[in-house]
Parts: C-alpha cells; structure tokens; sequence
C-alpha cells in the first residue's frame, strides 16, 4: 500500500512506514490515527486521515487490522 500512495508529510517528506496506522496497529496491536498526504497513480496529492483498529476474534486472539482513510477537503484541526 505504502509503495503505490506513497505517504508523506506536509512538506512532502517520505514517511516512515512505521508512523502509518496500519502498520502501528498491525505492529501494536492497539488503535492508530494520523493524516498524512498520498500521491496515488494519478499523480495527484491528496490530504488524508486514517484510524487502523485491530481485529480480535471470540477467543481474544489479534486476527489482524483495519483501515478507514477519507481525503480531507480542508486543513486537519
């Protein structure tokens, strides 16, 4: 994911893929949210948000994660 939308921050710097929140849930196992910029294949940069939560089964077992990201149409407060 973060090879294709390539994450960064406001100045346009690569994030790390350890301050992404699906990889911080995935590793963690606890919720996660940030904004960040993606330029996807269509080259244009988009402002996002995302929350990852983990997934946990009946038996309290981490199954994995999921991510929510909506593009931002004005500035994160």
């Amino acid at each position: 994911w973060s090879r294709i939308f390539n994450p960064t921050d406001q100045h346009g710097l690569p994030l790390l893929p350890d301050l992404l929140p699906l990889v911080i849930t995935l590793n963690e196992r606890r919720p996660a949210h940030s904004d960040f910029w993606i330029s996807g294949i269509d080259n244009v940069n988009r402002h996002i948000e995302v929350t990852a939560i983990p997934l946990i089964d009946e038996a309290n077992q981490f199954v994995g994660a999921m991510a929510f990201f909506w593009e931002l149409t004005e500035p994160a407060k």
